[in-house]
């Protein structure tokens, strides 16, 4: 078979198919692995994302109790880290100017208020739930020469995470 023309067409075709296959096989390799190296070293990262909700209350001069609620989000140093940035989502859009923070860990006050009764923290949960629905913040490590890491994933202000 492969000494008349049909057969020696055939065997170039097969030949070709898998030259063919093999390109098609070292091309997504590379492709992967270019992909692997293009990732950030694990020390830019920012982890160990942890956020939780702190509650004040301070007696007024009129005797009620004025209450603050903050929202503090902090994470693992990063050791390459000059500061750290945060960027502000809103229900508008994304801040185009992040904040500069020097320490890993962020803070916002989300619901303030007063009462009568110690303890007590009318309009609260609305004001949590109207700062989940409408702020995110994502955070990225500032590297000396201004350089930054990648960002974290979003996290909703005002909600404990994770």
């Amino acid at each position: 078979m492969v000494d008349r023309p049909e057969g020696r067409r055939a065997l170039r075709a097969a030949a070709f198919t898998l030259s063919a296959l093999a390109l098609v096989v070292a091309a997504v390799l590379l492709w992967r692995d270019r992909g692997e190296a293009a990732d950030p070293a694990p020390d830019m990262r920012v982890s160990g994302l942890r956020a939780f909700l702190v509650d004040e209350e301070q007696r007024t001069p009129e005797g009620r109790y004025a209450w603050t609620t903050r929202w503090k989000l902090c994470w693992r140093p990063v050791p390459a880290a000059t500061a750290y940035l945060i960027t502000v989502v809103t229900s508008e859009g994304i801040d185009p100017q992040p904040r500069e923070v020097d320490d890993p860990c962020y803070e916002v006050t989300v619901a303030t208020g007063s009462s009568a009764r110690k303890g007590a923290r009318p309009g609260r949960d609305a004001q949590l739930s109207q700062m989940r629905s409408t702020l995110s913040v994502s955070v990225a490590a500032k590297l000396e020469g201004g350089a930054t890491g990648p960002p974290s994933s979003d996290v909703e202000v005002a909600t404990p995470y994770p």
